[in-house]
């Protein structure tokens, strides 16, 4: 009895210190609505659930309230917010740019990388990369998809015909053999050997990342450090450390071997093809100053988020073209138009003449955005339109679901119409107001990078095949945020060949 007495003064002493220490950022959270948190506990017994249940509640909650409302989870107050004014303001905001604690999960693999790194690092880093994504070297990558992407049909073209399969591990190993020649330059034919150690390790890796977001209970690095799960993650990182760091000891060897003028040796670590972000960085005289960690933590960035967000996306492009069959049909006449009735592939100019499918695509991002959380931690406090402080230590979550989908911007917010992209639709509309590649100064450095990728795997799938919906209920999709929007039952489609 004389122990609970002292835990409850403990526990007491403890709320009445918080509060009094937090008591700003208490005076700014009354003005939001939210639903009612409990003292200790706060809201998280809402969240108590998997990622499929959090999605369904945060969606609860967003239609609930109609701007913004506040979460309190484990002391702290987060704000979620759908409008495109609050928006404008956080992502325009050149002082609140450190990312949401939940990045923090991420640190092991990619460090300080772009996505990571704030303040003066990362607007250097941002410059010495930013020239890496110009058009004409994207170009060059156009050669790459067209190849990977002839492998993902034949690898489809063997269920033509056969009842729905879940396309989406299909284009997740298709993105990884893209990010892993584009950024390292080497061609790892992951989509014909997909159980190799790195492929094993970006998988363990991606998921024990979306775990720490959403199991409470591993979210403390101390906790976490006590799981099965560490001894997992610390087995996958010697193989993508390991891995990257390789390539850049060898690609920096060649690099000075070529400058001596010297024969220049080939390792059969992996095939090599074509330059990759990691040649481009190392060669660039501002890239060449940054240290081997530095340069290994860009290119698993790059690895990072160059393959799930791309997943994500194609898969719900498909998945819109299936349940939209007309539109599919005005898309299929498009790639007609440009090739008629050859199989060329396609070129850089091809590319630029698909305008209808670059609208297919971008509608497909408004109602099922890769990201549909963009989190900030805020530094300095930030007035909101209509008077609202979000005070410092509090955490923004912008809901690009939400966003999306606002009714006073969208007609038909939850209908599929690539028309949304239109010229004269595009003109009339607040920019803010549809950010799948986030917006402002931290926008995603490789939207045109992603934009090329897209296009090029989308166009190839229609050529070949026509998509259909599943006929079965079980393969209805139920959606969740975890690194990226998936659906936690698959994307599954029927494909019958065209031929």
């Amino acid at each position: 009895m004389l122990l609970i007495w002292v835990a409850a003064i403990a526990i007491a002493f403890l709320y009445i210190y918080n509060n009094k220490k937090n008591k700003h950022v208490y005076e700014c959270a009354k003005k939001f609505p939210g639903p009612k948190a409990y003292p200790i506990f706060g809201n998280s017994l809402d969240f108590a659930t998997n990622s499929n249940g959090i999605f369904k509640k945060i969606q609860q909650f967003t239609n609930q309230y109609d701007r913004f409302f506040r979460i309190w989870n484990n002391g702290r107050l987060f704000l979620f917010c759908k409008d495109y004014q609050d928006a404008e303001v956080l992502l325009s905001n050149n002082v609140n740019i450190t990312k949401s604690d939940q990045y923090r999960f991420t640190l092991p693999w990619i460090g300080q990388g772009l996505i990571n790194a704030t303040g003066s690092r990362w607007r250097a880093h941002r410059k010495i990369i930013t020239p890496t994504f110009h058009f004409k070297i994207l170009q060059e990558f156009l050669d790459v998809f067209n190849r990977n992407g002839l492998i993902m049909c034949e690898k489809l073209a063997a269920h033509a015909g056969k009842g729905p399969i879940d396309v989406f591990p299909y284009l997740n190993l298709l993105a990884l053999d893209n990010i892993c020649e584009t950024a390292m330059g080497i061609n790892m034919n992951i989509q014909k050997n997909s159980e190799t150690t790195y492929v094993k390790a970006v998988k363990t890796m991606c998921k024990i990342i979306s775990m720490r977001m959403f199991k409470v209970w591993l979210m403390p690095d101390l906790l976490f450090k006590m799981s099965k799960y560490y001894k997992m993650q610390q087995d996958a990182l010697k193989i993508l450390h390991g891995t990257t760091e390789k390539v850049i000891k060898q690609r920096r060897q060649e690099l000075r071997e070529k400058k001596d003028g010297n024969k220049k040796t080939e390792d059969d670590f992996y095939e090599r093809k074509k330059l990759g972000f990691l040649d481009l960085l190392i060669q660039s005289e501002e890239g060449s100053k940054l240290t081997d960690r530095e340069v290994r933590e860009q290119v698993d960035t790059f690895m990072f988020a160059g393959h799930d967000t791309i997943s994500s996306a194609l898969s719900f492009s498909l998945y819109c073209l299936a349940h939209n069959p007309e539109l599919q049909e005005k898309a299929y006449q498009e790639q007609l138009s440009i090739f008629g009735d050859s199989d060329r592939l396609p070129t850089f100019a091809d590319i630029q003449e698909m305008k209808y499918l670059e609208k297919v695509v971008k509608e497909a991002q408004r109602l099922f955005p890769s990201i549909p959380l963009i989190g900030r931690l805020i530094s300095e406090d930030l007035e909101l339109p209509g008077g609202y402080l979000v005070p410092k230590g509090a955490e923004i979550i912008l809901l690009t679901w939400g966003l999306h989908r606002d009714p006073r911007v969208w007609k038909n917010p939850e209908q599929f119409d690539p028309e949304n992209f239109s010229p004269d639709a595009i003109q009339v509309r607040n920019p803010y107001s549809y950010v799948p590649f986030s917006a402002g100064s931290r926008n995603c450095i490789g939207q045109k990078y992603a934009m090329l990728e897209l296009k090029a795997t989308v166009a190839k799938v229609l050529r070949k095949f026509k998509i259909l919906p599943s006929p079965y209920e079980k393969d209805q999709i139920e959606l969740a945020a975890e690194v990226v929007m998936i659906s936690t039952t698959g994307i599954n489609l029927c494909i019958e060949s065209r031929s």
